[in-house]
């Protein structure tokens, strides 16, 4: 390697690089939409050197037998002549990380001819190719251009929103294609998401647990400042009052948020009219916590009907995290470091299984959630909502 090449070594790897905006089209006039494939998956973007390479392509076929062709089960190395053969269980594992999780783009200068031509002999036939001008333009945008007609071969993650890029390997040669450096990587990824994920689920039970604590003190009518009946609103004390109704200050009239309420003390209460799976299903549309929090200051039955909702909540969105999470021995793990294991099964929801940002978006829905109803129900007193707190993001119960 010469002094240019050195230094453009140096530029790839340290240069903060981002997807040019705009659609591609591939070698086979096929559009692609580069942000909602980084959107819809673990993008990565594959370059090879040039169209006469007899390296770069290898990746390819190593990654074919690794998961992306399920019928490939052998591979000879054209340069050391090794034999490569993977178990099954390793295969099926690595095709959920290479299939599910990851989508891939190939990039490489030259004739566009010739570049479909690597893609015919691959195989590599499900991810698009893209050659030519665009090659060359993308070279330059993403500065991974070795010299005018070549790239650096090289394996770029391109990341979510942003489109921005970074190396996950720089650099191949016979006998070093560098697809251990892409598995390990989409394997960290995969186990840091499954890992978070169990920590949301531990978070979630701990709210249940305390919304279960709290329907069992309100049953027995232990929650302090809080003297409604279960079945009866709380009636009125009647103390001589040394005031006209004229002369009472404005304030007591308007009832204040942070006093209790005991405006429905005179009416009939609505738990007498619909029965508590009513209430429960009606209480369950309620916008956001808060809201559900401001709801059950009514009445001591909407304190508890909202217990129970915030339980419902929870609860829907930890079997969504839960099926999709891998599970040993036919249970759910309760440890995260039990994630980082191959062995572990990670079928049972789907034959096919549940791709990184299907599962990443099940763990942020329930993520949100424990956010929300920490935040609302952290200081939870049935007579006052909190003010500090701005409107919570959360929206909607979880689907």
């Amino acid at each position: 390697m010469d002094f240019d090449e050195f230094s453009s070594f140096q530029t790839m790897t340290t240069t903060p690089r981002t997807f040019p905006q705009g659609e591609l089209t591939d070698v086979q006039g096929k559009r692609v939409n580069v942000r909602q494939l980084a959107t819809d998956y673990l993008l990565v973007l594959i370059t090879l050197k040039k169209p006469e390479c007899p390296v770069c392509p290898q990746l390819l076929k190593i990654l074919n037998l690794y998961g992306l062709e399920p019928e490939e089960n052998q591979y000879v190395d054209p340069f050391t002549h090794r034999i490569w053969e993977i178990e099954p269980d390793r295969k099926k594992f690595f095709r959920l990380l290479l299939k599910r999780d990851a989508y891939f783009i190939v990039i490489c200068p030259g004739d566009e001819e010739a570049v479909a031509d690597i893609q015919k002999e691959t195989p590599f036939m499900q991810y698009p190719f893209i050659g030519g001008e665009q090659a060359e333009m993308l070279g330059q945008s993403l500065k991974i251009n070795m010299s005018e007609t070549e790239l650096w071969p090289a394996t770029l993650e391109v990341e979510q929103g942003t489109l921005a890029t970074k190396p996950i390997s720089i650099g191949r040669a016979p006998g070093q294609y560098q697809h251990m450096r892409l598995l390990q990587k989409l394997f960290i990824e995969r186990c840091r998401l499954e890992m978070q994920g169990i920590e949301a689920m531990a978070e979630a039970w701990n709210l249940i647990d305390q919304q279960k604590r709290r329907i069992v003190k309100c049953r027995e009518k232990k929650l302090a400042g809080y003297n409604l009946s279960l079945s009866l609103p709380r009636k009125q004390e009647e103390t001589p009052s040394l005031l006209t109704e004229t002369e009472k200050p404005t304030e007591e009239k308007d009832h204040d948020e942070d006093e209790a309420i005991d405006v429905f003390s005179k009416c009939r209460p609505l738990h007498d009219v619909l029965p508590h799976e009513v209430l429960d299903l009606v209480m369950s549309f309620t916008a956001d916590t808060r809201a559900l929090v401001k709801a059950a200051r009514t009445s001591r039955t909407f304190y508890l009907t909202a217990c129970n909702v915030i339980i419902a909540w929870l609860r829907e969105s930890i079997q969504q995290v839960q099926c999709a999470l891998p599970k040993k021995d036919g249970q759910a793990l309760a440890d995260e470091d039990e994630t980082v294991s191959i062995g572990l099964n990670r079928w049972h929801q789907d034959p096919n299984g549940i791709g990184y940002r299907e599962l990443e978006r099940r763990v942020s829905a329930l993520k949100a959630i424990v956010a929300d109803v920490s935040k609302w129900t952290r200081h939870w007193s049935p007579r006052k909502l909190r003010r500090t707190p701005p409107r919570s993001s959360f929206v909607s119960s979880p689907v």
